[in-house]
């Protein structure tokens, strides 16, 4: 499977004097990161200049949507039904809105500053949804 991508490449200042490169990779399709390398600034030089298995530490998602197209939309939800302090309450209410695969941002319905209230004293929230869907093929 050859996808697209990009890489970015970064220098990790610590506080505590440890620092290091950071190689994060990322699928264009879905704008997920998969893979996190991580390795000092000496062996990064080292692996620039040809030199052949250099040691180093990655991190990788698993079951990242590699290919997949992400898709976000808004909707404005109701700000009645749930408790906004209680998580299951919370996340009980957003699962009644998730539908064809749209997984909703729990964050949003709690943050006061994507809501809205209306001149009929209605409330609602701004609340986004993303979901990964399949990439159609060229025939």
């Amino acid at each position: 499977m050859n996808l697209k991508g990009s890489i970015s490449i970064s220098r990790v200042n610590c506080s505590h004097g440890n620092d290091y490169m950071s190689l994060r990779v990322r699928d264009a399709a879905s704008h997920c990161q998969f893979l996190e390398v991580t390795l000092s600034l000496e062996n990064l030089m080292r692996a620039l200049t040809a030199e052949a298995e250099i040691p180093c530490e990655f991190t990788l998602t698993e079951n990242a949507p590699l290919g997949k197209i992400r898709e976000y939309k808004t909707e404005n939800l109701p700000l009645l039904g749930y408790r906004p302090k209680d998580a299951e309450s919370v996340r009980a209410f957003l699962t009644e809105h998730e539908v064809e695969g749209w997984v909703a941002n729990q964050a949003d319905i709690t943050n006061s500053n994507r809501h809205t209230t209306h001149k009929d004293r209605s409330r609602t929230a701004r609340v986004g949804f993303t979901r990964f869907i399949e990439r159609e093929e060229n025939p």
